[in-house]
């Protein structure tokens, strides 16, 4: 009835009980106008979240109730929305004006909530509040009475960065991580400071100091960021886009919102070589706490760089150097590919290619045959659990072939442009067409004899390749037959138990 000419779109729903729910969010007026402290007490423990806005003029003519009430109808049926007008104090109905600020405003230039999902600006600068230059703002305090806690909206007070504030601010300080609270997060889409605990050993020590720094860290960042925590043995597969390792909790990172497509920022500076070094990380908690708040104030600010899915190398793991394939994963990929002075082979495989071992003895035959080219190296990184660049134009059926092969030409970082290898995809061929191919590449730039390499790399493909390549499918053709007599024991089994009576065969 407090809105009869701004009618509501709700969306077409499956169940008889979603349009309840949607009914029930409008039984309540879209803002309570709070004369007298008994119904204030009313508005403010209601809810699980209230939101009461101290007005200095009347209802009818404050420039800043139309934005307030404005907010109320998006958040409508998430927190109940409180209204107090000409210029009554939080003192006047029992509240102490010294409320917990949210994070001071950040600087101009930092994140925008487009970014993180939404669609506004959550930083500092004007975004509409110049209509309302010198005009008394009023007072905006949000409640959580299950967190005995209220927190004043500090900051430009702009529909954009006001619905935002509510929208973070009408979620538990701290919450545990399933599946009905996502479908909240989705639907309000707000950026998650995601907090991965040791599902195997839930009382381990380092799981409660990452849960103290966790509530410091929604404390500090209250109205910004919503912080959850999570169980690493049912949810460590949503760590892998985030380039985290489920076998190294706890572990810390930021979604920009709960959605499958939305940018991840993983925290991977834990010294992590030993257990100890891990330990002590969460240990320090004032340090870890430091560390972890500069990671989402960067965050907010614009400043990380997205993380993406990579698998692990050994800790002790080095190139051997020219005539040696460097491994390569996601993690090291810049700093091994990009950011040095060689030309590069680069191979990109399926880790689940069938005679696995044959195709990599192919780019070792051929990084032994360049080991006197101290300016190339060869390396090689797999598809199936690293994030490959656009820039190499890999779609996801060029992920699952066997390999597919690059040549990246030495230049700064962010200016190699791939080639890609157009060659024959048999193992015996490969080598001397990847010769072929890297001449062809290096021609001008470096003088070196691609015959007699040629020669050399066709002698070891007969004697390494063609050899290894019969071993590997008389492995194969054992596992079949083997899988085969399993097949036709577990048959012979349930026919005599009478499984196939009633089958009509």
């Amino acid at each position: 009835k407090d809105e009869q000419g701004e009618p509501y779109v709700v969306p077409g729903k499956r169940f008889a009980e979603e349009i309840q729910i949607e009914c029930y969010k409008h039984l309540l007026p879209v803002v309570s106008v709070v004369e007298e402290k008994e119904h204030f007490d009313r508005v403010t423990s209601a809810f699980d979240t209230a939101i009461v806005g101290f007005f200095q003029g009347d209802r009818k003519k404050d420039p800043w109730y139309k934005r307030f009430r404005a907010v109320a109808r998006q958040l409508r049926g998430h927190a109940l929305f409180g209204a107090i007008f000409e210029g009554r104090e939080p003192r006047d109905f029992g509240i102490d004006h010294d409320a917990h600020p949210t994070l001071e405003p950040l600087r101009k230039d930092s994140r925008s909530e487009k970014t993180m999902g939404g669609e506004v600006l959550a930083t500092g600068g004007d975004n509409g509040n110049s209509d309302l230059e010198g005009q008394n703002r009023p007072l905006i305090l949000l409640f959580k009475p299950k967190e005995n806690r209220h927190v004043e909206f500090v900051g430009d007070l702009t529909l954009p960065k006001l619905t935002h504030f509510s929208r973070v601010l009408s979620l538990p300080l701290l919450s545990v991580y399933d599946f009905e609270s996502r479908q909240k997060y989705q639907e309000l889409k707000v950026p998650l400071g995601m907090m991965w605990l040791d599902g195997e050993d839930a009382g381990r020590i380092e799981n409660q100091w990452a849960k103290d720094i966790l509530r410091r860290l929604a404390l500090r960042f209250s109205g910004h960021l919503v912080f959850v925590m999570l169980n690493s043995t049912r949810d460590g597969i949503m760590m892998r886009p985030m380039g985290l390792d489920p076998r190294k909790v706890p572990s810390f990172g930021i979604s920009a919102t709960d959605e499958h497509e939305s940018q991840r920022f993983g925290y991977g500076d834990i010294p992590s070589q030993t257990r100890d070094e891990f330990r002590a990380f969460w240990a320090d908690t004032d340090r870890a706490f430091v560390r972890l708040e500069s990671f989402c104030v960067s965050f907010l600010e614009g400043t990380l760089e997205v993380s993406h899915e990579s698998a692990e190398l050994p800790p002790t793991y080095r190139w051997p150097g020219p005539g040696a394939v460097h491994e390569v994963v996601w993690k090291t990929f810049r700093e091994s590919v990009y950011r040095i002075e060689h030309d590069v082979l680069l191979e990109l495989y399926s880790p689940f290619r069938p005679q696995h071992r044959t195709f990599a003895t192919v780019l070792e035959l051929v990084a032994e045959a360049l080991a006197g080219l101290k300016t190339l190296k060869v390396a090689r990184m797999d598809t199936g659990n690293n994030y490959v660049l656009p820039e190499f134009g890999l779609k996801e059926k060029d992920k699952e072939r066997p390999s597919t092969f690059f040549f990246l030409r030495a230049s700064p970082d962010q200016h190699r442009h791939p080639v890609r290898f157009g060659g024959s995809k048999k193992a015996e061929k490969l080598p001397e067409q990847l010769l072929r191919f890297v001449h062809r590449e290096t021609r001008g730039r470096f003088d070196w004899d691609v015959d007699e390499r040629a020669a050399w790399v066709n002698k070891e493909t007969h004697r390494r390749i063609k050899r290894l390549k019969a071993v590997e499918k008389d492995y194969e053709k054992k596992m079949q037959e083997e899988w085969m007599q399993k097949e036709m024991e577990e048959f012979e089994r349930y026919k005599r138990l009478g499984k196939f009576d009633n089958l009509n065969i």
